[in-house]
């Protein structure tokens, strides 16, 4: 059975970026909405709306962070992969 939080827990965002790295590491990838709530995760994905500015805020802070690739890193891999074929 999932632990409960504390309230509020998901207002913090050492709390969601350390969930989110963990889930990152599972899926191979971020998640979008859908996929968090299909994991059990719909209390994140409410915060990340309601507390971090949406996706795409989140986004770009884990890219900052060095959790995830930026758009250029990910764009130049697909070009190294392109250019292997």
């Amino acid at each position: 059975m999932k632990k409960q939080k504390p309230r509020g827990y998901f207002q913090k965002w050492s709390n969601v970026k350390r969930k989110l790295q963990r889930i990152i590491k599972e899926e191979g990838c971020l998640p979008g909405q859908t996929v968090l709530i299909r994991l059990g995760h719909g209390d994140l994905s409410a915060a990340i709306y309601r507390y971090h500015g949406g996706y795409a805020s989140v986004r770009e802070k884990l890219q900052q962070e060095g959790i995830l690739p930026s758009e250029q890193d990910q764009l130049e891999q697909l070009v190294e992969a392109y250019v292997r074929q």
